[in-house]
């Protein structure tokens, strides 16, 4: 080895690994491949001809072609202004604080997701009592009220942080190139409809 020699290497060990055996497949086989880039090129195999993409599938086009079903989604603009202020409000209690891990960690615990959760209700979490409705949740920490907020899709922000998601959501929807959002979108697993993957 020289000291002019370029080493490279594949810190990620995912998909690039796995793009380096389908190329290897492909010149053992003597197939043809392309290879999608970021820039809205792609990459034709084993020719290395790189060509402008035109063409533009969906959301739901891709996740078919995988072999999956959209069973619920939201678009961002169906989120009104109160639930942006919620999920920025949720950001702050969670970021300055170890409450919200802790209230999250035990409502995880006890229900299998949102929808499976009384409309209403309480519980002691530690030494909070955590109180929610349909479009409401204080915490009050030894008689002082730590949280408390409003929003139609306030239970979904806060217990399954669907906050982080919005506000993800937000910030890529300013991005030049987006075509499409889902937001809280979710696909049946394969073995059980009954249960729900979310892809956020």
């Amino acid at each position: 080895m020289n000291s002019d020699d370029e080493v490279s290497f594949n810190l990620t060990g995912g998909t690039k690994v796995m793009v380096l055996a389908i190329q290897s497949l492909i010149h053992e086989k003597g197939l043809k491949g392309f290879y999608i880039n970021q820039d809205d090129t792609i990459l034709e195999l084993p020719s290395y001809a790189k060509v402008k993409l035109n063409s533009q599938i969906t959301i739901k086009e891709f996740l078919e072609l995988s072999g999956h079903t959209v069973s619920s989604y939201k678009l961002l603009d169906s989120f009104s202004k109160d639930d942006f202020d919620v999920a920025n409000k949720i950001f702050s209690f969670c970021t300055s604080s170890y409450r919200y891990k802790a209230i999250v960690t035990h409502f995880s615990n006890q229900y299998r997701d949102v929808i499976s959760m009384p409309s209403s209700g309480s519980a002691t979490v530690g030494k909070m009592l955590v109180t929610w409705g349909k479009n409401n949740i204080t915490v009050n920490d030894n008689g002082r009220i730590i949280f408390n907020s409003s929003s139609k899709n306030i239970n979904i922000l806060f217990f399954n942080s669907g906050w982080w998601e919005l506000l993800v959501a937000k910030e890529a929807s300013t991005w030049k190139k987006v075509k499409e959002l889902f937001v809280q979108c979710t696909l049946p697993f394969k073995n059980d409809g009954t249960y729900m993957k979310n892809e956020d």
